[in-house]
C-alpha cells in the first residue's frame, strides 16, 4: 500500500508541474488572450478545461487512495 501511495503522489506532482508549464507556456508563447481570434480563444479555453479535468481526476484518485 505504501508503494501505491508513493506512485500516486509522484503522478500528482508531475501533473501539477505539467499544469504549471502549460500555464506559463500559454501566457508567454501564445500571448494575451484578448488579442487571439475567436477560434484560437475556443481552443485555449478547451485546452484549459482538459487540463482541469485531468487535474481534478488526479486529485480524486489521490484522495480516494488516502481514504480507502
Amino acid at each position: 500500500m505504501h508503494i501505491k501511495m508513493s506512485v500516486s503522489i509522484v503522478i500528482f506532482t508531475f501533473l501539477m508541474a505539467a499544469v504549471f508549464v502549460f500555464m506559463v507556456m500559454s501566457r508567454y508563447i501564445i500571448g494575451p488572450f484578448s488579442k487571439l481570434k475567436k477560434g484560437e480563444q475556443v481552443i485555449v479555453v478547451l485546452s484549459f478545461l482538459g487540463v482541469l479535468v485531468v487535474l481534478s481526476f488526479a486529485v480524486i484518485q489521490l484522495v480516494l487512495k488516502i481514504l480507502v
